[in-house]
């Protein structure tokens, strides 16, 4: 099992995912996604200030079948929560894993990075937000022991989306 940080030769399967994942979320009457959000411009972005991580695959090397943003960048919407705690966070966006790989610990394994990436750089704490309409996800929140601590809304989406957050409590401030 590898994560690694994203190349320019993984864009193109990232945005694979992205329409699959889309076309699923449509499917189950979501609108989290769309065509303008999240854009290959957001991941070329990503890439190129080496915030964009992949897990790829043992068994098929080069097959990428999740990805995450994670840096320290929040939504001007994080100002109007009551987060556990202030100062610097460790964010993650723009999750999402393949459906044909869910179920096989990919997105555990991306927010286990994030658990890592947050104690390296010295903050210890981590954010993040996802749809009201994303049961999958708000309930891997909650296993992973994540907080949820608020409500805010994005702009062209008909619900709210559901901010967590995540202490790691073990030194790692």
């Amino acid at each position: 099992i590898m994560i690694r940080r994203a190349e320019p030769g993984d864009i193109k399967r990232i945005m694979e995912i992205v329409a699959k994942v889309l076309a699923e979320m449509r499917a189950s009457g979501s609108d989290q996604w769309s065509e303008e959000y999240p854009a290959e411009s957001h991941f070329r972005a990503d890439l190129a200030s080496g915030e964009l991580y992949v897990d790829e695959s043992d068994a098929i090397p080069g097959l990428v079948r999740g990805m995450a943003c994670i840096n320290q960048a929040e939504s001007p919407e994080y100002a109007e929560v009551a987060w556990s705690r202030s100062g610097p966070a460790t964010v993650v966006h723009r999750l999402a894993v393949d459906p044909e790989c869910q179920k096989q610990g990919v997105a555990s394994r991306l927010f286990g990075l994030a658990d890592e990436l947050a104690r390296q750089n010295g903050s210890g704490y981590l954010r993040s937000d996802t749809y009201s309409l994303n049961p999958r996800m708000n309930a891997l929140f909650a296993k992973l022991g994540w907080r949820r601590t608020g409500v805010i809304r994005f702009p062209r989406r008909r619900e709210w989306f559901y901010c967590w957050d995540k202490e790691l409590g073990d030194g790692g401030h």
